[in-house]
């Protein structure tokens, strides 16, 4: 469909991104019982409510940028707390999913967003993680020197706080060497020259100064969990 191509065209048009979020709802909603739920569900005031669709085109339906969904309002419903926009991925493997934990809960952090701080996105995080029942590390990679200064200032043995590296190699095993359960990536990606994602380094904040962001592909982000223990 020309709205779903066009998400690959170079450059991205301004508009292509919401074009393609309508399509597909107009799409969605135009089955009867799946239009019916959404009237009820997407209103503009009230309690979330959960809608769970299921497609039987698996292949197909994985590929399709279901994020993007956006109401005739021109309204994303992934922006909105109250319309979260989630996969369940049904595993080949009855077992491939089961994995063994023993605290800690190893978090690797890479803090690097360029021109939007991560401040708040750390809080956040950290709030949930120091009240967590169980022991837990914190590997915080941060470009921001003053954030860097902020998670310092905590002083919790749980935290490492480092410079975000600015090569990949670096990255990988620093990364992979702490042996993270979960990794969080806070930063910009692109589809330009192939689906990447766009860690800023500490110059890249200077002014003036030529960016020199670690662009992360797919198999280099798979490369960042430890083959001994693998990330979840």
């Amino acid at each position: 469909e020309p709205e779903l191509l066009n998400l690959t065209a170079q450059p991205l048009s301004a508009d292509s991104v919401r074009a393609a979020g309508r399509f597909l709802f107009d799409k969605l909603t135009a089955h009867p019982a799946v239009g019916l739920e959404f009237k009820h569900a997407v209103t503009p005031t009230g309690p979330p409510l959960q809608l769970y669709v299921e497609l039987c085109a698996e292949d197909l339906a994985e590929s399709v940028p279901w994020e993007m969904l956006c109401s005739p309002n021109d309204d994303f419903l992934s922006l909105d707390t109250r319309w979260p926009v989630s996969r369940r991925v049904r595993a080949l493997d009855g077992t491939a999913g089961v994995r063994g934990f023993r605290p800690p809960l190893r978090v690797a952090l890479l803090l690097s967003c360029l021109d939007i701080t991560a401040a708040q996105e750390w809080q956040q995080i950290w709030t949930v993680l120091s009240a967590a029942p169980f022991p837990v590390e914190v590997l915080a990679l941060v470009s921001e020197e003053e954030l860097r200064r902020e998670i310092t200032a905590i002083d919790d043995p749980q935290i490492t706080v480092k410079g975000l590296p600015t090569e990949i190699a670096e990255l990988q095993q620093l990364v992979s060497m702490f042996k993270p359960h979960v990794v969080h990536v806070f930063c910009h990606g692109s589809l330009e020259n192939g689906p990447h994602l766009e860690l800023a380094v500490a110059p890249d904040w200077k002014p003036g100064t030529p960016l020199r962001s670690v662009l992360l592909e797919p198999h280099q982000i798979n490369e960042l969990s430890n083959p001994a223990e693998p990330t979840w």
